[in-house]
Parts: C-alpha cells; structure tokens; sequence
C-alpha cells in the first residue's frame, strides 16, 4: 500500500513537473517572438527614415538656386565655336531641370569685343568670352600669355591649361579684375592669312602690309611683332575690312577663316602657327560666388563640354578644312619647315626684347609655363 501511495505520488509529481516545464518553454517561445516581432517594427522603422532622408538628399541634389545668365558670344549660331556655345547653354539648363535660364546673344551682338571685359567686370554681363590679349590689358601680368610663340606645341598649351599652376593663376585673376576664368579652348594655331599669293618666312615679307588685328595694345604689338602695319578690327567687321581693301590680311585659324567666310577675300596662307587661339570663358565673380558648389560645377562641366567640343572639332579637322577651302577657292596654303618657323620665331621674339615689350613679362610666370613643355 505503502508502495502504490508512493509510486501515485510519483507520477503526480512527475506530471506535475512535466506541466510546469511546457508552460516554461511556451513562455519563452512568446517572449521570444514578441522580441523579434519588436526589431522588425524597429528596422521596419529606420528603413523607413533612411529612405526619407535619402529622399530629402536627393531633393536637395537635384535643387539649384533660380537665375537668369545673360551672355554674349563671340561668334555665330552657326560657326564652330557657336555649336560650342550651344551645348554650353544645353547643358546647364537641362542639369539643372530649368532652374537656370541662360539669356545668349551671339556675335557681339550686346557689347563690341573690346568691352566684353567691361561688361562683365561690370555685372552687365554675366558670362561671356575673350583672349589673353584682352584681359592683358586688365591685369598687365597676363601680358606674358598674350605674347607670339610662348608655346612651343599644341601638347606644351595642353599641359600648361590642365595644371594646377593655370587654376591658381585663375584665382588671381578674379581677385584682381573681378573676372573668373572656368574653361579654355583651343581652335589651333594662328596663321597670316593675305587677300594675295604671298609665303611669309620673314619679319621683312609683312613690310607694308595692312594687317587685321584685334583692338587691345597686346594684340596691336603683336601684329608689329611679325612684321605688319596693324590695323584695329572688331572681329565682325573683318570680311568687310579685307574685300575693301581696308587691311591687305588678317591673322587666324584655318577654322576661323572657314566659320566667318574669310576665305571668299583670302589668297594665300601661311601656317606660322605664331599662336594658338584661345577662347577664356569667363564668369562675373560676383555671379560666380552667388552660386552654390554644386551649381558651379555644372558650369564648368558644361563648359568643358562646349570648349573639349570645339577643340576636338578644329584640331581634328584641320586638314580637312585646308583641303576644302584650297579646291573650292583656290586658295593657297604656304606650310614652314621648322627651320623656317625656328628663324621666324627667333625675329618676332627679338622684337618683343628690343621694343622693350618684354620688361613688363612676370618671369616668374613665363618660366612656370615653359616648364609644361
């Protein structure tokens, strides 16, 4: 009896214990799912934030500060550098969805090419775009980049204009003229261009020649340098300038003599390549440091993709255009050796040292640039 009490007792227990340990692990099991159920609401939640803020982000990215540029070009709609142009303006109003509105005005159309400067200094204009020459006459430090032959190569002006030292000249330049540079094109090396059939090898061979030029002292004492009678030309009026007989030549690209019709009162060319031309586009600086970083990176990639356009264009269809123009208008291209240029140099050059147009060169800076080549 004694026996069975104790083995009831037992099982009792037993069942006991076997009830207490099931509502245990039930216990668990719930506390367990209520904790997981808890950090999905929690990551459910963070996700959910994340992507506000990153919608927020990307809110702000694609926002830009609304503003109309005004800008005057330097060439045609239809020209070489006005395609450039073009895509410019293509792309900063379509990078930022409108927001900035570019109000363009091609060929001078606004301000003469002699007070693009001015009106950008100014504010008149916003952007715009002009030559070493032209800026020399702001900033007499610059008189050095608007001198014939600094260059040796095309490859030595690449070098020069991707440096670092070219950015921090540009930092100057604003300080000084209130005039930021954001992009420089190449649209080849400058040539004589005569309205006869002349090769030009020598200072002596411009003697008496009428010769086109820009009007700013840097570009009216280069045309003295390579031995002509300079003459001061807006660029607009130079086809009327040669078909009249007011000036005998002009001095340009072969593209440039291409794009603005030279070639219908030209003669003869001769490839000196006493120069590259060079567009600077430049920006008020007031203007420039109203924009946001963001903004003004889209202005200088918008200006690479107009500039790296027209230098690709002009280097890589030089040929062609020479071709082109020689079989349709007769006209004749005068190459020079390198001992023929090496001479032609060397005179032009000797010039700048003996009118005294050299004392005013920074050397500091002319010796930074030829290190480039």
């Amino acid at each position: 009896m004694k026996r069975l009490l104790s083995a009831f007792l037992a099982m009792t227990t037993a069942v006991a214990l076997a009830g207490c340990g099931s509502s245990s692990g039930q216990s668990q099991t719930t506390a367990a799912a209520t904790t997981a159920a808890a950090a999905e609401t929690t990551a459910a939640e963070e996700t959910t934030e994340a992507a506000e803020e990153t919608t927020e982000a990307a809110a702000e990215e694609i926002s830009y500060p609304e503003m109309t540029l005004l800008y005057d070009t330097t060439c045609t709609e239809a020209s070489t550098s006005g395609q450039g142009a073009l895509l410019t303006v293509q792309y900063i109003e379509e990078t930022t969805n409108g927001a900035v509105k570019v109000d363009k005005h091609d060929n001078y159309s606004l301000f003469a090419q002699d007070q693009i400067i001015p009106a950008v200094m100014s504010g008149e204009l916003a952007i715009s775009a002009t030559t070493a020459a032209y800026m020399a006459d702001y900033m007499p430090k610059l008189t050095v980049l608007a001198s014939a032959y600094l260059f040796s190569s095309f490859d030595h002006w690449k070098n020069y204009y991707n440096s670092e030292d070219w950015l921090a000249l540009t930092d100057e330049i604003a300080a000084e003229t209130n005039v930021r540079v954001i992009g420089v094109s190449n649209k080849g090396g400058r040539t004589i261009n005569l309205t006869t059939d002349k090769k030009i090898l020598t200072r002596a061979d411009m003697s008496g020649i009428s010769l086109r030029m820009p009007n700013s002292d840097s570009w009216l004492f280069l045309g003295e340098a390579l031995g002509g009678n300079p003459v001061p030309v807006v660029g607009a009026d130079i086809y009327m300038a040669l078909q009249t007989g007011m000036v005998d030549a002009q001095e340009n690209p072969v593209g440039n003599t291409l794009d603005m019709g030279l070639y219908e009162v030209t003669k003869s060319v001769t490839l000196t390549n006493h120069m590259y031309l060079e567009d600077w586009f430049i920006v008020n600086e007031d203007v420039w440091q109203s924009m946001t970083p963001k903004l003004q990176q889209v202005m200088r990639d918008a200006v690479a993709v107009g500039y790296d356009y027209v230098t690709d264009s002009c280097w890589s269809e030089l040929e062609n255009q020479m071709k082109e123009i020689s079989e349709e208008y007769g006209i004749v291209f005068y190459d020079m050796t390198d001992e023929e240029r090496g001479a032609y140099r060397e005179e032009v050059l000797q010039y700048y040292f003996d009118k005294g147009q050299a004392d005013s060169w920074d050397m500091d800076l002319y010796e930074v640039i030829q290190s480039y080549q």
